[in-house]
């Protein structure tokens, strides 16, 4: 008599369907996939995160990419006041370009009232605008130089946000081109990382 498989006494319906399938191991690799730690990001003036990965053996751990944001007016001569005579970090566009607006439109004014006043002193005779005319170029001579130090070394940490040494302020004094070529790179958006000079510009207060 042939026995059948399913009534004999060592086989049961359990031991049918508890095989292993492959399909379980590949659901264990796509779960431990989804539970593991996204990577660490870093934010910087409501950019979007980037990558730690990307970062500059200069600042690791430090925000990466260029701000969103621009520097207020007065912040940025607020900020390059403050460090008149510091030559170390970086300064971005808006925080180099505002303040030399501030520094180029008070000076002209003051140069030109002066001017005026000058001229109008010797057309009409007028010692009082004479006095006065006087009064404005001294004015406009002191306002250069304290401001002159604060001018200068924006510049300098605006050569160092493009990833140039503050020496390269001296080509400007080459004759024709110097000017033109320091302007390019005072123009030139800086480095999307930390480099050898610091970190990236917030263009924030805080």
């Amino acid at each position: 008599m042939i026995e059948d498989p399913f009534d004999s006494p060592s086989t049961s319906n359990a031991s049918l369907f508890s095989q292993p399938t492959q399909s379980n191991s590949a659901d264990d690799e796509l779960s431990q996939l989804l539970q593991s730690p996204a990577p660490q990001s870093v934010v910087i003036a409501g950019q979007p995160s980037v990558p730690t990965m990307q970062q500059s053996p200069y600042g690791q751990g430090l925000p990466v990419g260029r701000p969103t944001i621009v520097m207020p007016f007065s912040f940025a001569i607020k900020t390059c006041m403050n460090k008149s005579f510091e030559a170390t970090g970086r300064a971005s566009r808006s925080e180099f370009w505002w303040f030399w607006v501030f520094y180029s439109a008070i000076g002209m004014m003051a140069y030109i009232a002066s001017m005026i006043m000058l001229v109008m002193s010797e057309q009409y005779e007028g010692n009082g605008l004479s006095i006065m005319g006087v009064t404005l170029l001294v004015f406009y001579i002191i306002f250069m130089l304290i401001i002159a130090p604060a001018a200068l070394f924006s510049t300098i940490r605006r050569l160092h946000d493009t990833g140039r040494s503050g020496w390269w302020f001296c080509i400007s004094f080459v004759p024709l081109v110097g000017g033109i070529i320091l302007l390019f790179f005072l123009i030139e958006d800086g480095e999307m990382i930390p480099n050898l000079h610091g970190p990236v510009p917030t263009n924030r207060e805080f």
